[in-house]
C-alpha cells in the first residue's frame, strides 16, 4: 500500500473530525440521558467495544 503522504494526513484529519462528533454525542448522552432502554444499553456496549478496537488500532499505527 503506497498512498501519498498527504493522503494519510487527510485520512487522519477525517478520523479526527469523526471522533470529535462521537465525543460530542457521548457527552450529550452523559449529560442528558436519564435511562437507556435495553436496546440502548446493547448499543452502548457495542460502542464501548468499538472504542477499544480503535485504541488497539491506533497503538499499532504508532
Amino acid at each position: 500500500m503506497s498512498a501519498p503522504k498527504n493522503k494519510y494526513s487527510e485520512t487522519v484529519t477525517e478520523v479526527k473530525k469523526g471522533l470529535t462528533v462521537i465525543l460530542a454525542q457521548a457527552q450529550l448522552l452523559l449529560t442528558y440521558e436519564t435511562g437507556l432502554s435495553q436496546e440502548g444499553i446493547t448499543e452502548l456496549n457495542e460502542i464501548k467495544s468499538q472504542v477499544f478496537r480503535i485504541a488497539e488500532l491506533v497503538e499499532k499505527i504508532k
